[in-house]
């Protein structure tokens, strides 16, 4: 495939927002940037891309973040479909989250699953 031009990401971007029913703000809120962020990145007016931000646009919209940026040809997203919606929600906004901090965070997560667990038995 070719490489598309930020143009064309931001047409696709537009596109699968537009298919989803979402407006530019609610977008904005799931991923956790600016209303002006995911229209700028819509009109190709942003010039460097950062995959994380493609990613949580990507995951809010189940679209395949490799189809947006034009590396592949498959444009459903994969595995979202037996999640509940409120992991999925949360899924979507750690995406967007630095990865150095998302890694923090998961582990805090995941000491108080193990303390629910506990007082739980």
């Amino acid at each position: 495939m070719r490489k598309l031009t930020n143009r064309e990401i931001g047409l696709r971007l537009k596109e699968s927002r537009n298919a989803k029913g979402y407006t530019l703000q609610q977008v904005a809120e799931l991923v956790g940037v600016d209303r002006s962020t995911i229209q700028r990145y819509e009109t190709g007016g942003i010039v460097v891309i950062k995959r994380p931000v493609i990613e949580s646009i990507c995951a809010c919209l189940s679209v395949n973040p490799k189809w947006i940026l034009g590396e592949s040809e498959n444009r459903q997203a994969i595995g979202n479909s037996e999640l509940p919606d409120d992991i999925l929600f949360l899924s979507k906004r750690l995406l967007c989250i630095p990865q150095n901090q998302r890694k923090k965070l998961m582990e805090a997560l995941n000491s108080t699953i193990d303390l629910y667990e506990q007082l739980d038995k």
